[in-house]
């Protein structure tokens, strides 16, 4: 799995690459071509050239810019383990959101940077930085958020961090929006009790459901957390062929690697998975988790 296919196109990407690398005319530009060879060294399985590309790239990164310059950048910070530094980009994307929103948007962006902050932390698995970004967060809700709005809030707010934080701790945590109509939450709330056939039952409907879809369809954070299920309730045969389908799948997700922090910390949080779980190639993966989060 150590090149992609025999057509040539790796090296062709990295001949057009580097070329227009040489000729990029500002640094923004020159980040985007950095983060595109970042994610053909992830696909080629290429671990430590995808760390040494990402500092590099990192290091010379302006800290200010588009939002999809901020959100790129965010990932190469949480795909090297540099949570703060992720988080950081992150509230200045929130701040570059706020730009194209309304007054009355604007009024909690004290808010949203918490909330980019906390999504950050759960991807990564902090669990003391989880904690203390939770009670910024509830502090600055009942600051700037009516009374009557802050429970429709929270629940729109936070059910991704709290899936995030859930599947990356292995445990729902305490400050999750009701698990109903949630399905992440609801499966991580099934397998926190023991609830072996809830679990098997929401997981049948979703294979049901992704009857067509790809490997490369289902998102890292996803598979991460299914995955932990099903060990919880014992499936280990059915976890471990998740697991593996995501990371064959790499390849195909060139659009989706590094698109932000929580996509880039579950690809490592996947490889971490799978190398806790044991079997020939553990080793594999937790060396490879190992390279990426050696910061």
């Amino acid at each position: 799995m150590g090149e992609l296919g025999q057509d040539g196109s790796p090296s062709q990407i990295d001949s057009v690459v580097t070329s227009a690398v040489a000729v990029a005319s500002d640094e923004e530009q020159r980040v985007r071509l950095g983060i595109l060879r970042t994610r053909v060294a992830l696909k080629r399985l290429q671990f430590a050239m995808a760390a040494r590309l990402a500092d590099s790239t990192l290091a010379r990164a302006p800290v200010t810019g588009s939002l999809q310059h901020l959100r790129s950048i965010s990932a190469l910070y949480a795909l090297r383990g540099r949570a703060e530094d992720a988080a950081k980009a992150m509230e200045r994307a929130a701040d570059v959101e706020a730009t194209r929103a309304d007054a009355s948007q604007r009024t909690a962006q004290g808010l949203r940077r918490e909330v980019a902050r906390l999504t950050v932390f759960a991807a990564v698995g902090m669990r003391d930085s989880i904690a203390a970004s939770v009670e910024r967060v509830e502090m600055q809700m009942q600051q700037w958020i009516p009374p009557q709005q802050q429970a429709a809030w929270r629940d729109a707010a936070l059910t991704q961090p709290a899936a995030l934080a859930s599947s990356s701790l292995g445990r729902l945590v305490e400050w999750s929006p009701r698990p109903a109509g949630r399905y992440l939450l609801a499966l991580r709330y099934d397998a926190d009790r023991g609830n072996a056939t809830g679990v098997r039952a929401r997981l049948a409907a979703l294979d049901r459901a992704r009857a067509a879809y790809r490997p490369s369809d289902i998102s890292l954070d996803a598979v991460v957390s299914e995955a932990r299920a099903r060990l919880d309730i014992g499936d280990t045969t059915a976890a471990v062929a998740s697991l593996d389908g995501a990371i064959r799948s790499l390849p195909a997700r060139l659009g989706s690697l590094l698109r932000d922090a929580s996509s880039a910390a579950s690809l490592v949080q996947l490889m971490r998975l799978r190398g806790a779980v044991g079997g020939p190639t553990a080793a594999r993966w937790r060396a490879a988790a190992d390279t990426l989060w050696s910061r």
